[in-house]
């Protein structure tokens, strides 16, 4: 058989032949499935993923053999074999995980380039049963350090045979095929998620088809997909594996994972206190001790070009005397405070395992404090790859807008993006972590935007996606741990299809899901996704409070009204169960507003009657004005009640000019000696480590500044919620004073309302507001909230309601 031309492009080519060739006449099968005689589970998964769907399609079951007989016309070659190499196809010259559709006379050819990270790599721990345990790692490394976490064991499949992140060319190939036959898998739930056409007679034409990814790195992950075989072949039938093993966590926090059991010399001191969430990254031991799990790593798991250099997940405090000798770069904000810090580490941990292999290749993170690229070095060395942290679905809203001028400025620091910048992204917002309301988070402009910035300056994407709890496998049989798969499958499904083909046309794509998917009620559907998309790409807070954010009442209402359109269309069938899905996830928005109604009840403030200055004295006429000394005790964060040995109070005022709201707070101290105040520097998130306190407001429009000031006056501000473009990268409140007397400490803050678009709060339209507590000064932590929450400082639903009064 002469060898047939391969398309370099990833274009389908009909060759010169005179026929297509055909599987199955009329219900009945004319060809069979050849594969190895001792072929990889993997190839078994993908003959028998082929065999399954064309009975679905046709009713017919196509054998599967090892041997190609004598009486059957036509062969479906799956995988690489002694039979497709006579024929002249071979993987040889196929790039990361590419595949190949090759159709001849009485033949079709499905391989690809099959890489399985878990036979090699990850064999003797590749699922959970026979994973790496922490007491085998413990004892290997005689330390108390977490085992490594880059390889989840949960996404291993036993039935298929792999792993979400192994490259399987071969399976590819096979959903190639079924996708030129009309087949769609849109969402992983069974019986519906899938689109099956209806053919009695299949014929595929001739063609000689090679395609290879944009990218080497495709990742969707939640850490527990090869639970569900059905969900692990949705993925793949999308296309997601990596070519190569790139480990990015946080593997210095597993070595700092388990606090004070851990060494102390990991850990900051604050205080002259040890801080667990405080790694000291000018630790000689800490370093020693990292190269040291570097070298187990490698050891446990053979084959890997890179060491992950990835910082602590939650680190947000700095040592002391680091910070005194100027590693805490505030002048840098919020997302670049910590990253010369630990770019001083990494190069050190770099040039220490370089010295013994100066082949080894690493990985960086790039999120939180180290967001910004390092002023030191200049150029990210050619080794060293950087994981950057960024948000897909609010691509281009503020403040998220600036996450494409971010990772050009990160480029321009390297050699190869291709190479060097990998996308740690987010479609989190039906995560358990998320407030998010159950609404479709569509965001295809957004989409195309991110992919068209990283083809060609990216190794790929690592994308987070929503997950369901354990709880809810056990409450519910899930056979999925996609969370709300009806409102979350499709940005899934257009990303995975957007890293195989830059020049996909997004509308032709959603217009061919629209007409399939909802048949019908294609019109409708259509008009649905639209109007979500136009919601969810407001430029207003994706959290959505009482007196603000993206989604309006009125929007609900549409939602359903629009459903309840399409599901008339659509009516009992297949169509209108997939409407109905949707419809469910998205049930509690029936409630959700009046849920929203603040808990923390009412407060009053009043009309200043004197002129302000701002000094930190509460007993001056602007506070003590007769008819105006109110002030309201703060109580126990979680009991609710008011303690007896202290007191706080506050108390609000509004500007004459309608220019500000000033707040008093009154803080009794009976150990005033004992107060913790070890920060010193503005904006540090080492503030929370002293005696503080919190103001948190929301103003009508749902701008929330954060206010956090400690007895010496340093403060930390900002706006924790973008809502226009308008608004400056970090809130600054420029007026605050602290005034310290035998018995107690006093803040007196100015909140200009105009960068947060507040006006003066009335009955209609209040404000939300908390003020918080932290005391340190005891012997034990306390905290005290004005509108106890009986959880945590941030509950937006706690707040309570302020007004002003003339």
């Amino acid at each position: 058989m002469k060898r047939l031309p391969a398309c370099t492009l990833g274009w389908l080519v009909f060759t010169q032949l005179s026929h297509a060739v055909e599987l199955v006449h009329n219900g009945a099968p004319i060809s069979e499935i050849v594969i190895a005689k001792t072929p990889h589970q993997g190839t078994k998964t993908a003959a028998e993923e082929l065999q399954r769907r064309i009975e679905q399609i046709s009713g017919a079951q196509v054998p599967i053999v090892n041997v190609v007989s004598a009486n059957v016309p036509n062969q479906i070659y799956v995988g690489e074999s002694e039979m497709t190499q006579h024929l002249g196809v071979s993987s040889d010259d196929i790039q990361s995980d590419g595949y190949k559709v090759v159709v001849g006379e009485h033949h079709v050819v499905l391989l690809g380039k099959d890489i399985y990270h878990s036979d090699t790599t990850f064999g003797k721990y590749k699922d959970r049963q026979s994973r790496l345990t922490q007491q085998d790692w413990e004892k290997l490394t005689g330390h108390k350090w977490r085992t490594p976490s880059f390889y989840p064991e949960n996404d291993y499949n036993r039935d298929c045979g792999f792993h979400i992140q192994d490259g399987t060319g071969t399976l590819y190939a096979v959903y190639d095929l079924l996708e030129q036959l009309g087949l769609r898998w849109y969402m992983p739930v069974p019986e519906i998620g899938v689109v099956i056409p209806h053919l009695k007679t299949i014929s595929v034409k001739p063609q000689s088809l090679k395609k290879e990814p944009e990218f080497p790195q495709r990742i969707f992950h939640n850490g527990t997909r090869g639970a569900f075989k059905d969900e692990m072949l949705w993925y793949k039938s999308m296309k997601v594996g990596t070519s190569f093993v790139l480990p990015l966590y946080h593997a210095v926090g597993r070595l700092t994972y388990f606090g004070k059991e851990a060494d102390p010399a990991y850990f900051g001191q604050i205080a002259g206190k040890p801080n667990y969430q405080s790694p000291k990254l000018t630790s000689e031991k800490l370093r020693a001790d990292f190269v040291d799990s570097l070298r187990y790593t490698r050891q446990v798991y053979p084959g890997i070009a890179y060491d992950s250099l990835g910082q602590p997940d939650g680190w947000s405090l700095i040592d002391s005397a680091d910070a005194a000798a100027g590693w805490n770069k505030t002048e840098r904000g919020t997302y670049g405070c910590f990253t010369d810090y630990l770019w001083d580490f990494n190069m050190d941990v770099r040039k220490r395992v370089m010295a013994e292999d100066p082949t080894r290749k690493f990985t960086v993170m790039a999120y939180s404090g180290t967001t910004l690229p390092p002023t030191n070095p200049q150029k990210i060395p050619d080794n060293v790859t950087v994981g950057i942290l960024q948000h897909n679905s609010m691509w281009m809203s503020a403040p998220s807008n600036r996450d494409l001028a971010l990772r050009n400025e990160w480029l321009e620091r390297m050699s190869d993006g291709k190479q060097q910048l990998l996308i740690l992204d987010h479609y989190l917002e039906h995560a358990p972590i998320r407030a998010t309301p159950p609404v479709p988070v569509i965001f295809t402009k957004f989409l195309i935007e991110n992919l068209k910035g990283a083809y060609d300056r990216s190794v790929g994407y690592d994308v987070e996606v929503p997950w369901v709890t354990s709880t809810e496998y056990a409450n519910t049989k899930a056979t999925s741990s996609l969370r709300k798969p009806g409102l979350s499958h499709l940005m899934i499904y257009l990303h995975a299809k957007l890293e195989w083909n830059r020049h996909l046309d997004i509308q032709t794509e959603l217009n061919e899901y629209y007409s399939l998917f909802f048949g019908p009620a294609e019109k409708e559907m259509r008009e649905f996704y639209e109007f979500a998309e136009s919601v969810w790409c407001r430029s207003e807070p994706h959290e959505v409070s009482a007196n603000g954010g993206f989604l309006k009442p009125a929007d609900v209402e549409k939602y359903f009204e629009i459903l309840g359109r399409a599901k008339t269309k659509a009516g009992d069938s297949i169509f209108g169960k997939r409407i109905d899905l949707i419809t469910s996830e998205m049930e509690p928005l029936h409630g959700l507003f009046d849920n929203l109604q603040r808990t923390g009840g009412a407060i009053t403030g009043y009309y200043a009657r004197h002129k302000h200055q701002i000094d930190g004295d509460l007993e001056k006429p602007f506070w003590k004005e007769t008819e105006d000394r109110v002030t309201t005790p703060l109580r126990n964060l979680t009991t609710g009640n008011l303690p007896n040995h202290l007191t706080t109070n506050v108390a609000f005022r509004w500007l004459q000019d309608d220019s500000a709201l000033v707040v008093g707070i009154e803080c009794f101290e009976p150990k005033m000696p004992k107060i913790r105040a070890t920060c010193r520097e503005r904006d540090s998130l080492a503030i929370f480590a002293d005696d503080n306190v919190e103001i948190r407001l929301e103003t009508a429009q749902g701008i929330r500044p954060l206010i956090v000031v400690n007895s010496e006056g340093v403060v930390l501000d900002e706006c924790i919620t973008g809502k226009s473009e308008d608004l400056p990268s970090f809130y600054t409140v420029k007026d605050i004073a602290v005034k310290k007397l035998a018995d107690r400490w006093t803040v007196e803050a100015l909140i200009e309302v105009k960068p947060i678009e507040g006006q003066r709060p009335t009955t209609t339209y209040p404000w939300g507001v908390n003020i918080c507590r932290q005391r340190l000064a005891g012997n034990t932590p306390e905290f005290y909230m004005l509108f106890p929450s009986g959880t945590k400082f941030n509950d937006l639903k706690a707040m309570g309601n302020l007004t002003i009064r003339h």
